[in-house]
């Protein structure tokens, strides 16, 4: 099929999860400048498969605290509204779209263990550019390709015929994605975080990965998420949907001010930083 409008096409999947209650009250709390610690803490223990998350995140070596955090207003203290709000963030979606489609025949997990690296490499390269919100740029990294994942479980003849024609034709499986549904992931996956109403920051990131010098705003984020998924391509970690390269974006890099030998620096941290993101991995599967 051709998708002709993607937003008609995001709100005509009659099973496309949505986001729990849950994570709209939670967000209304952590916006709201009078809210205690205390105040979101209840709102997050209400659920308390979210609450067993954030405190395994919390004390894993993502964070690497050395004492051990026991209930949730101590991690909220500790790590901040906008922490607990990408843990959540994060927990939320990887749980709307965990296991696994048997019509096709595509390994899925290699795709979130791809997003994975890029999440953990995007993290890495916000902490060598200075970049403010440590958190936003591993989510960003993590969710980057969740339009391919939109089109694996609700157009799952489709992702076949892309793969085959990556296959077939040797293109990128952004190419492959326009050739038979008429648009590609990045489409997608922005259209699906928008009508989440999730961060402006976010969209950006997952809408112009590709092409970073489309961003109008939050030109950063774009760019070192368009560098992270060229180095985990690069790394061979996960699949992306074809065996590509892209080229750096000249726009992307000259926002991120780097020298060719940060690439060295930023690599010999890769597996290091996927240790430390291990604990992600338990909420793919």
């Amino acid at each position: 099929m051709k998708i002709e409008n993607v937003q008609d096409f995001i709100r005509q999947i009659e099973d496309l999860p949505t986001l729990p209650d849950l994570y709209f009250k939670f967000r209304e709390k952590i916006d709201d400048p009078k809210a205690s610690a205390n105040d979101v803490a209840k709102v997050i223990s209400s659920d308390q498969a979210i609450a067993s998350a954030i405190l395994r995140v919390a004390n894993s070596a993502f964070y690497g605290f050395m004492r051990r955090i026991t209930n949730v207003p101590h991690a909220i203290v500790i790590i901040g509204f906008n922490g607990i709000h990408h843990i959540v963030l994060n927990m939320t979606v990887l749980n709307l779209f965990k296991g696994k489609n048997n019509i096709c025949d595509f390994n899925i997990g290699k795709i979130w263990e791809h997003s994975l690296a890029t999440a953990a490499i995007a993290k890495i390269i916000a902490r060598k550019v200075n970049y403010s919100n440590l958190e936003e740029s591993f989510t960003a990294g993590l969710l980057h390709d969740i339009g391919k994942v939109i089109i694996y479980k609700y157009l799952p003849q489709e992702f076949r015929e892309i793969i085959e024609e990556v296959k077939k034709s040797n293109i990128r499986i952004r190419d492959a994605e326009e050739k038979v549904i008429g648009v590609d992931h990045t489409d997608i996956g922005s259209c699906l975080l928008t009508e989440w109403n999730f961060p402006k920051s976010l969209v950006s990131a997952v809408a112009y990965h590709l092409n970073p010098f489309l961003a109008k705003e939050n030109i950063q984020i774009v760019s070192i998420v368009h560098l992270a998924d060229i180095i985990s391509r690069a790394l061979e970690i996960g699949d992306g949907g074809d065996s590509k390269i892209p080229l750096i974006c000249e726009e992307a890099w000259n926002s991120l001010g780097m020298l060719v030998e940060d690439i060295d620096d930023i690599v010999s941290e890769v597996d290091s930083e996927l240790d430390a993101s291990s604990i992600f991995r338990e909420f793919i599967k």
